[in-house]
């Protein structure tokens, strides 16, 4: 029987494989779907720092437009830890081209 911090992983795990997948998919709206208003975004494209929902909306686009021409976007490795109060989670991604 799992205990219940292997529900809330299991569940948080599920959340991001389900978010990678809208990502593959350009489904903007379950892109969106689980993520707070005043969301703050680190990446490594510009703009490499977004604050808002609207900001981090416009990310996606060009992305979607970039991954149409032929590149990748996958989960590697996927780690979740969940307490009484809190979790996190750390992933590496392969996010590109063969070039």
């Amino acid at each position: 029987m799992a205990t219940e911090q292997q529900a809330s992983e299991a569940a948080i795990r599920e959340l991001i494989e389900g978010w990678a997948t809208a990502v593959r998919a350009g489904d903007l709206d379950s892109v969106l779907a689980d993520h707070s208003q005043d969301i703050q975004m680190f990446d490594v494209p510009p703009p490499n720092e977004v604050r808002s929902l609207e900001a981090y909306r416009e990310t996606w686009p060009p992305f979607f437009e970039w991954l149409n021409q032929g590149a990748v976007f996958e989960i590697v490795s996927l780690d979740v830890t969940a307490g009484d109060d809190v979790a996190f989670a750390t992933a590496l991604l392969r996010c590109g081209t063969e070039e």
